[in-house]
């Protein structure tokens, strides 16, 4: 199985390096979504859980927040909006860096570092591989 429960979620943390929808669908296939972020509570324990999966601050896990659909309108999985009392972004972060995607940015967000400080939310190319945390209500 390797779902974890908390809260009354169950959660899933891949091994696996997809792209963001990529990672999406997989979650998907399995009745879950990406994981959504809806207390300080969940985020960290979503950090106390990936920092010892990580070998460095670049081995990151995507979560269900994108602004593909439009530049700095940061969207869930289920189109509702980030409530700016509950972001964890990094230092610096979001920043659009066009380097690794000239012409979409870093549209995508992931989490994680190695320091287990629970605001390590950054931004990244949709296309970049990385691992995932699958979210559910039921554990099956």
């Amino acid at each position: 199985d390797g779902w974890e429960e908390f809260e009354g979620q169950c959660y899933y943390f891949s091994d696996i390096r997809l792209k963001w929808e990529e990672a999406r669908e997989r979650c998907q296939l399995q009745g879950a979504d990406l994981v959504q972020v809806s207390s300080r509570k969940e985020q960290e324990f979503l950090t106390d859980r990936v920092k010892p999966m990580m070998r460095d601050n670049d081995d990151r896990f995507w979560i269900g927040l994108t602004d593909s659909v439009t530049e700095d309108t940061w969207l869930w999985v289920d189109g509702s909006s980030l409530d700016q009392g509950l972001k964890f972004w990094a230092i610096d972060e979001p920043n659009n860096y066009l380097g690794e995607d000239p012409e979409n940015g870093e549209d995508c967000v992931r989490m994680g570092n190695t320091g287990g400080n629970i605001n390590s939310w950054n931004d990244r190319a949709c296309s970049h591989p990385g691992r995932s945390i699958c979210e559910k209500a039921i554990c099956r």
